[in-house]
């Protein structure tokens, strides 16, 4: 299991959102990528790249910066394959607050 991840308690109430957000916007990501609409999905991983760390999560933005590197390289597998990842990572994640 991966450490916790430390959250400001100040932004504690808004983590669940966000958290489902990010599973919803990998789904949407999932769904251009297999439509070969890969500038859409590059979009939306551009988004979560900055989102995950201004909450703190920087797993998410390093997936999301892959993300959008595999996309702008037209790599789907690789864009789907990090999605993925993503995807567990949210699975497994725990969070404290500090």
């Amino acid at each position: 299991m991966n450490e916790p991840i430390l959250i400001d308690p100040a932004v504690a109430e808004l983590i669940p959102g966000f958290l489902g957000n990010c599973r919803r916007d990998i789904c949407r990501i999932l769904d251009a990528v297999r439509a070969n609409e890969l500038e859409a999905a590059r979009r939306i991983a551009h988004r979560l790249q900055g989102a995950g760390g201004a909450f703190g999560f920087d797993q998410i933005s390093l997936h999301g910066a892959s993300i959008v590197q595999a996309c702008r390289a037209g790599a789907a597998k690789t864009a789907t394959l990090e999605s993925d990842r993503l995807l567990e990572f949210l699975d497994q994640v725990q969070v404290r607050y500090r």
